[in-house]
């Protein structure tokens, strides 16, 4: 069974975005409540699937809009240097009219995701499957 390590710039992955992995087949090893870098110190030797089921496809990381381009770059360096052998895929949370106690202060699209270290970026949670399918087949998708 495929498996993804969830991780999310807000407090935890969105309801929208878990029911997408979940009706997908696609099981998540998500990061604690409150560890939102994903920085809990696990990095390879965690990398066994839930219940022990292989290694994981890919690190996902759910990007909320307006989410600080400062902060998303560390937490890519954090990430890549604890799963240095899985590619690490950026999946936007929604739409900027979805979140209402912010405004984004940067246009979050997969060039800039890509220039801050994501190796993919789904533009939306109903894309994020179809792309780890592709990454499991071997290859990262060209968006």
């Amino acid at each position: 069974m495929t498996h993804v390590i969830l991780f999310s710039c807000e407090d935890a992955p969105s309801v929208r975005l878990l029911g997408t992995l979940r009706e997908a087949g696609i099981e998540v090893a998500a990061a604690p409540e409150g560890d939102r870098a994903g920085l809990e110190g696990r990095g390879e030797a965690a990398a066994a699937g839930p219940a022990g089921e292989g290694s994981p496809v890919a690190v996902v990381y759910e990007v909320a809009c307006g989410a600080d381009v400062a902060a998303l770059y560390a937490a890519v360096a954090r990430l890549s240097a604890e799963w240095p052998s899985l590619p690490l895929v950026a999946c936007l949370r929604g739409k900027y009219g979805e979140r209402l106690d912010a405004p984004p202060t940067h246009e979050l699209d997969a060039p800039l995701l890509r220039r801050l270290g994501f190796h993919a970026v789904a533009a939306e949670p109903a894309l994020l499957p179809e792309m780890l399918r592709e990454i499991a087949a071997g290859g990262l998708p060209g968006d």
